[in-house]
């Protein structure tokens, strides 16, 4: 169960990201066990697709997004443990990293760790120490999470 991992987490700790590690093959069994766990997980790209196909002006769409982000993340996160921080699952962050939406991923996902715990599903790779990435152009397309302190946990172990 994800809320062992989930004890670490702390109201005082700076930012709280848990990184759950999913081969391909085993990522729909642990997003299904996380949501009987009574976890949400939102789709990155699915929700901010479909906000860039919303939105009239294409001046504030970086603003846009960022706050749609945030607005949803907030709403959708659960308090698993008492005393904890709630929780909001994420996966399919690629187009955090899209250079013509302009957004700076890493400063977002950062600030929203320090309210709520951030529970990324992925199924990609990971360079040591915290560095996320879909192997190619790691140095341009990367989410690193080197100065954040963060756990991590396997598919298996959920």
């Amino acid at each position: 169960m994800i809320s062992e991992y989930l004890s670490e987490v702390s109201v005082s700790n700076r930012h709280n990201v848990v990184i759950l590690l999913c081969s391909p093959i085993l990522l729909g069994s642990a997003i299904t066990k996380l949501r009987e766990d009574g976890l949400e997980i939102i789709d990155c790209g699915v929700s901010l697709a479909e906000k860039c196909k919303q939105s009239e002006q294409r001046k504030f769409l970086s603003i846009e997004l960022q706050e749609a982000l945030q607005q949803m993340l907030m709403a959708k996160a659960k308090n698993i443990i008492a005393g904890k921080p709630k929780v909001v699952g994420l996966q399919n962050l690629g187009i955090l990293l899209e250079p013509s939406l302009g957004l700076d991923a890493m400063a977002i996902l950062e600030k929203l760790s320090q309210n709520i715990v951030l529970l990324i599903l992925w199924e990609y790779q990971i360079s040591p120490p915290a560095r996320l990435h879909w192997g190619v152009n790691e140095e341009q397309y990367n989410l690193d999470f080197s100065n954040t302190s963060l756990t991590k946990v396997y598919s298996y172990e959920v």
